[in-house]
C-alpha cells in the first residue's frame, strides 16, 4: 500500500472507533419524519448548550474587530443579555423569525446566539443586496423584528415604515429611523447570568438562509437546530480523527488557534464553518471589513492566525500578490476553501506557497448546511480537481441519472446528498421542495461522477447558475431585471469565463435604440441588484436574439459567440 492508502484506512478506521457504541461521538440510526439517518447519540438537546459549554474559553479571546475584542465569556454574555432583551421586550417565542442584514460585524454572531438560544429562528439576509433584493426576502420571511445597520436600514427605510416592522440599528444612530432602536440601549440592564427559558426541540427550525436559484428570486432555506449540529459534531469529528492519525493527543489544548472572517456571515460556510465551528472549538475568529488581500495578510501576521478559508478567488490573490513577501504568514497550518472548484494548479502551488500543514477543500451548499465532502492533504494534491469524500458515516452520496437510477463508479450524473443536517424546506416553497427532497436525499442539481476510492469530481451543472467569487448567480434574476429597463425588447444571460473569479456575467441585450448604451443600462439596475450580480460585459443589438425552434432564447450559440467577443477583447487589452 502507498503512504496515500495506508493514511487513508488509518483514518477510516480511527473514524469508526470514534464512532462506536459507547464512545462520546457514538453513531446511531434515528428516524426523523419517517425517513432514517445515522445521528449522533449524544447530541446535545439545543444549540444553546454548545453556546454554554462554549464559556470553557471563558478570558481567551472570541472575536477582535479592529481594534476591538471580545472574550468568550463577554460574547456569550451579551448573547444572554440580548436573549432577554428579546423576550422581555419583543416577547419572541419559538418559532418567530428575527432578520439580520449588515456587515460582517461581532453583534451578528451575537444575535444569532441569541436568537437561537431561545428557539427563535434566525434569517440572515444577503448585506449585498438592494432595495428591491431586501425588501423580497423581507416580505417573504415575514420576520417579528430585523437588526440592521445603518446603509440597510436606508434601503428598507421605506419597507419599514408601511409595513410597521420594528427594528434594532446595530452601529449606527436610531434617529433617522422611527420605531428603531440601537444596539447598546437594547442591552442595557439585562441579566447575563442565565439564559431565558426555551420550549424548542432539537427538531424544531433554526435558521432560515436565503440562497440564489436558478429560476429567480432567491430562496429561504429552512434547517432545523439538529442539521446545524450535525454539521457542527462531524466536522470537530474529522478534525479528531485527522488529529489521532498525525499522532498528535488530544491532551494537547489548541489555545493558539484563529481564523479570519473572509467570507460573508450571510453564506452558510461564514456562519457555520468560520463562526460556529470556532465557536465550538474555542477559535479565535478575526473580522475583515471587506476583502483586501494586503489587510488580510497584515492581519494574519499580526494576530498569527492559524486557518484560512476562503474561495478560489481569494487563495489566488494570495498567491498572486506581489507584496506577499512583505508578511510574516508562518503562523498558517491550515488553507480550506468552498464555494467553487480551485484551478487544479492552486493546490500544489498553496502547498509550496505558504508550507502549511494542509491545503484543503469541500463541497457542500445552503441545502446541507454545508456539510457534504471535503478533502486535504495529499489526498488533495493528487486528485486536484476532486471536491473530496463524503463525510462518513454521516452523509451519503450518490449519482443519479435522468430516470433516477443510480450510476457506477465514474458515470457522472446527478449529485444526490443524504445527512441529518440537509435542510426541511424551502420557505414557502412547497413545489421546490417536493422536486429538491426525496425520500431524505438532496438532489443538488450538480453533475458530477464518484471514482473507484469514493472521490467526488464535479463536471457540470444540471442547475443554470453562474458562479462568480463563490457566489451563486440566476440568470433568470438578471434577466428580468434587464428587461424592466426602458427600451429593452430581449435579453440573454451567461457566464463568461474570468481568470481570478471563475466566472463573470455577460448578457446580449436586444434594445430598441443603439443609443440605449451599456451604462444606461448598468445605471438602471444599480438599486435593483446588487453590484456582484451586475453584467461586467454587455453586448448590445437591435437585430432579434438567435432563438430555438421552441421560440426560446438559443443560449449555446448566444454564450459561445459572445464568449468569443470577449475573449478577443481581453487579448486586445
Amino acid at each position: 500500500m502507498s503512504a496515500e492508502q495506508i493514511y487513508n484506512a488509518q483514518f477510516l478506521k480511527t473514524i469508526q472507533t470514534l464512532t462506536s457504541e459507547g464512545q462520546p461521538l457514538e453513531i446511531e440510526e434515528m428516524e426523523i419524519k419517517g425517513i432514517s439517518y445515522p445521528v449522533f447519540r449524544q447530541m446535545p438537546s439545543f444549540l444553546r448548550d454548545i453556546y454554554e459549554a462554549a464559556y470553557e474559553h471563558n478570558d481567551r479571546d472570541f472575536m477582535v474587530y479592529g481594534q476591538e475584542r471580545l472574550s468568550y465569556r463577554q460574547a456569550l454574555d451579551k448573547a444572554k443579555q440580548l436573549a432577554w432583551a428579546l423576550r422581555q421586550d419583543y416577547k419572541i417565542k419559538t418559532g418567530d423569525r428575527i432578520a439580520i442584514a449588515c456587515r460582517n460585524y461581532p453583534e451578528w454572531c451575537i444575535t444569532y446566539l441569541a436568537v437561537t438560544s431561545i428557539g427563535a429562528i434566525i434569517v440572515p439576509l444577503n448585506s449585498w443586496w438592494k432595495t428591491e433584493e431586501l425588501e423580497y426576502a423581507v416580505r417573504d420571511s415575514d420576520p417579528s423584528l430585523i437588526f440592521l445597520d445603518s446603509e440597510r436600514a436606508e434601503y428598507l427605510s421605506p419597507y419599514m415604515d408601511s409595513s410597521g416592522l420594528s427594528g434594532v440599528i446595530i452601529r449606527g444612530k436610531a434617529d433617522d429611523f422611527p420605531g428603531a432602536v440601537e444596539w447598546d440601549d437594547l442591552l442595557k440592564y439585562r441579566p447575563a447570568d442565565t439564559w431565558p427559558s426555551c420550549n424548542s426541540s432539537i427538531d424544531d427550525p433554526a435558521t432560515l438562509f436565503y440562497t440564489s436559484g436558478s429560476t429567480g428570486s432567491p430562496k429561504g432555506v429552512l434547517s432545523s437546530a439538529r442539521a446545524v449540529m450535525t454539521c457542527l459534531m462531524t466536522w470537530a469529528m474529522m478534525g479528531v480523527a485527522n488529529k489521532l492519525v498525525d499522532g498528535k493527543s488530544l491532551e494537547d489544548k489548541d489555545t493558539h488557534l484563529g481564523t479570519l472572517v473572509s467570507l460573508p456571515l450571510f453564506h452558510i460556510t461564514g456562519c457555520n464553518s468560520l463562526f460556529l465551528l470556532s465557536l465550538l472549538q474555542g477559535r479565535k475568529i478575526v473580522f475583515i471589513d471587506k476583502w483586501d488581500v494586503t489587510h488580510a495578510m497584515q492581519l494574519i501576521e499580526e494576530e498569527k492566525l492559524t486557518h484560512f478559508v476562503g474561495v478560489p478567488t481569494m487563495t489566488y490573490e494570495l498567491l498572486n500578490t506581489p507584496n506577499r513577501d512583505e508578511f510574516n504568514l508562518s503562523s498558517l497550518e491550515d488553507i480550506g476553501g468552498g464555494g467553487a472548484a480551485r484551478p487544479a494548479d492552486h493546490v500544489q502551488r498553496l502547498k509550496d506557497s505558504f508550507g502549511v500543514d494542509n491545503v484543503g477543500i469541500g463541497y457542500g451548499m445552503t441545502e446541507t448546511n454545508a456539510l457534504g465532502t471535503l478533502i486535504g492533504k495529499d489526498n488533495y494534491l493528487r486528485r486536484p480537481a476532486s471536491v473530496g469524500q463524503a463525510n462518513t458515516p454521516i452523509v451519503e452520496i450518490k449519482i443519479v441519472d435522468d430516470h433516477d437510477m443510480s450510476l457506477s463508479v465514474n458515470q457522472p450524473g446527478e449529485i444526490c446528498i443524504k445527512s441529518a443536517s440537509n435542510m426541511q424546506a424551502y420557505w414557502n416553497n412547497q413545489k421546490a421542495t417536493d422536486a429538491t427532497l426525496k425520500d431524505g436525499w438532496l438532489y443538488t442539481g450538480d453533475i458530477g461522477y464518484l471514482d473507484e476510492d469514493g472521490f467526488l469530481f464535479i463536471s457540470d451543472r444540471k442547475k443554470e447558475l453562474i458562479i462568480s467569487g463563490g457566489e451563486n448567480i440566476s440568470p433568470f434574476e438578471i434577466e428580468t431585471a434587464i428587461l424592466k429597463v426602458d427600451g429593452v425588447l430581449d435579453v440573454c444571460v451567461f457566464s463568461l469565463p474570468d481568470e481570478r473569479m471563475g466566472e463573470v456575467v455577460g448578457a446580449l441585450v436586444r434594445v430598441s435604440k443603439l443609443i440605449h448604451s451599456a451604462d444606461a443600462i448598468l445605471s438602471a439596475l444599480d438599486l435593483k441588484i446588487a453590484h456582484f450580480k451586475l453584467p461586467k460585459s454587455i453586448y448590445i443589438q437591435t437585430d432579434p436574439l438567435p432563438v430555438l425552434g421552441t421560440g426560446k432564447a438559443d443560449k449555446k450559440t448566444i454564450q459561445h459567440n459572445c464568449r468569443s467577443l470577449y475573449l478577443k477583447e481581453k487579448i486586445s487589452c
